[in-house]
């Protein structure tokens, strides 16, 4: 029910000004009764849907540091049952909870947005948006066609902060989001920093977790979201372009195909037939788990390029369906002019057996690849929380 209540809610504009005249009215009497308060700071990712990427690494380095100690740290999440990791504070993003301490909130800590398509920031709350990934296809303004008439209000003018890691995607977000350079902090993105970070016995550990064999190479598949296709309830399902039988029967023993889709995005169950040939891991809680153990990344027109492409790993572009693709959404930049690229799966099959029997040149274009989009990185976590503690605290204040 709560699916097809924010589905309407996303394409209908008669309903959306419904709630957002009710909303804003809502919020209005709200703010008289309850004001700022400088020891909570709220979390969320992805709207609520999980507790994970920057954010969740932005709440550890703050309960580290004895001068937040005093600070309430509050997690606004969908389903309270099915938290994990587990945290201190919880409460529903749904409920009227959630807005009082978002009104109180002294910082609100996000990857993607806390507003609820409302006017919900106080002036003197201090707004940190994380982001969730490097734009290669059009976004906000952008966007060649929407595919609804209308745009719920976008809230980065809002923002105080704002994480990026590329002149590249800075220049991108000024645009599609109506930014200006102050809102920018130039560290990349903490979920990252675990990339250059990580201890090489981790791999076992990770592969052991899984169940997958440590001799074993593993393919990532990791494409990008497509809303195109529905269930009767309202579900976003997987229309796999990708012949998994053809992919399995063709690399043999020494592989296993790992699949990864969009967290908003229902996959029916193809990994039966496989065994310990093919593993679907959308719901698995640690991207970063994945990409470390991943010795081949295949995707499209995903973010999760710029990501791995720390990691000076091979990688594929898939984009089987790249002129409709780019008709429809608008790409930034053609990604076949980068990386090894395959419109149909006898070309990736193949270019996959050439990875096979020479990686070098695989590499050598990640490695072009991340020097041309990914400027900041290693540290952000850190820097984040320095640069929060001093726009709270004042300098001096570590």
């Amino acid at each position: 029910m709560k699916l097809k209540i924010g589905s309407k809610l996303k394409k209908n504009i008669f309903i959306y000004r419904i709630y957002f005249a009710f909303g804003n009215f809502f919020l209005f009497i709200m703010k008289i009764f309850y004001k700022n308060k400088k020891d909570i700071i709220l979390f969320n990712s992805f709207g609520g849907k999980k507790i994970d990427d920057s954010p969740f690494e932005l709440y550890q380095e703050i309960k580290k540091r004895d001068i937040f100690k005093n600070c309430k740290l509050i997690w606004a999440v969908e389903d309270i049952d099915q938290v994990t990791p587990p945290v201190e504070n919880i409460i529903s993003i749904n409920s009227i909870k959630f807005f009082k301490m978002a009104i109180q909130s002294k910082v609100w800590i996000t990857n993607s947005s806390m507003q609820r398509g409302l006017i919900l920031k106080n002036s003197d709350t201090i707004y940190l948006n994380t982001w969730h990934g490097t734009p290669m296809k059009n976004m906000g303004i952008d966007i060649v066609k929407k595919e609804q008439s209308f745009q719920i209000r976008e809230d980065k003018k809002d923002v105080d902060l704002f994480l990026v890691q590329s002149s590249y995607e800075k220049e991108i977000f000024e645009n599609a989001f109506s930014m200006s350079e102050k809102q920018f902090l130039n560290v990349g993105y903490p979920r990252n920093d675990r990339l250059l970070n990580f201890d090489c016995t981790e791999v076992s550990d990770i592969k052991k977790r899984l169940n997958i064999n440590n001799n074993k190479k593993v393919i990532l598949y990791a494409p990008t979201f497509r809303p195109e296709v529905t269930d009767s309830e309202g579900r976003i399902v997987m229309d796999l372009k990708f012949d998994i039988h053809k992919m399995v029967e063709t690399l043999g023993e020494d592989f296993i195909i790992l699949l990864r889709a969009h967290y908003e995005t229902y996959v029916p169950n193809f990994s039966d037939a496989y065994e310990d040939k093919f593993l679907n891991v959308t719901d698995y809680t640690n991207l970063n788990d994945l990409l470390i153990i991943t010795d081949l990344l295949i995707s499209d027109y995903s973010s999760i390029f710029f990501d791995y492409s720390l990691l000076s790993k091979p990688m594929i572009a898939y984009v089987y369906d790249f002129d409709e693709y780019r008709l429809k959404r608008g790409l930034y930049f053609d990604i076949r002019e980068f990386l090894p690229s395959a419109k149909n799966m006898k070309e990736l099959i193949d270019l996959i057996i050439n990875y096979q029997e020479d990686s070098s040149s695989y590499i050598e274009k990640t490695k072009i690849f991340q020097k041309q989009f990914v400027e900041w990185y290693g540290n952000a976590t850190v820097k984040t929380v320095d640069f929060l503690q001093n726009f709270i605290y004042g300098k001096g204040s570590g």
